[in-house]
């Protein structure tokens, strides 16, 4: 059951991303499956297991917010992102054997913290992965170690300005379509023989 939750995650994503292109929110979908990992926790044989499913499970969370395609106020962001947290502490919690799933688990509290706006607390959080020697070369590490570098960058929030309406010139000349029997056509020469 874990394994089928796990995986239908990322093509949860793409379903998502395609419902869009037809004016279809499916970002909840991502919720159901925050709750069924939770579940698949209490049902796991080993502390790995359930440490994974925790981490699934708020990683579901934070993904939401992303896909959602309606207004996500800053309340919603910091009710999930809470809910997110509980669950990476609750992954920590379980003491799991592999260093990787607890360098994961921190790593998503950092995230979280940066979610809310705490980009001191996040970037604190990614300095103690990179400087935990049981944490070298996993991949929660190289990418704590690229946020900690780039976190800077993220502070400001961008804001794209409207692009220019162009105002038609009422003195120019008309544009006319070219007709579609005839587009790139070569022109046709004809020649009288030389008598």
């Amino acid at each position: 059951a874990f394994t089928q939750l796990a995986t239908a995650l990322p093509q949860m994503k793409s379903r998502i991303v395609q419902a869009r292109g037809q004016n279809l929110d499916l970002s909840s979908s991502l919720l159901k499956i925050a709750d069924d990992m939770a579940a698949s926790t209490d049902q796991a044989d080993t502390s790995d297991m359930a440490a994974m499913a925790c981490i699934k499970k708020a990683d579901a969370l934070r993904m939401e917010l992303h896909y959602r395609a309606g207004t996500v106020t800053q309340q919603d962001v910091e009710m999930q992102m809470a809910q997110a947290k509980e669950s990476y502490n609750e992954a920590l919690e379980k003491k799991p054997s592999n260093p990787s799933l607890n360098a994961l688990a921190t790593f998503g509290l950092g995230l979280c913290e940066e979610e809310i706006g705490n980009f001191d607390g996040a970037k604190e959080i990614y300095k103690k992965i990179i400087e935990t020697p049981l944490f070298e070369g996993s991949v929660a590490a190289a990418a704590a170690k690229n946020r900690y570098n780039t976190i800077n960058n993220f502070k400001e929030r961008l804001v794209f300005k409207p692009a220019p309406v162009k105002v038609a010139d009422p003195n120019a000349p008309a544009q006319v379509a070219p007709d579609a029997n005839n587009v790139n056509l070569p022109s046709q020469k004809t020649t009288e023989p030389n008598l």
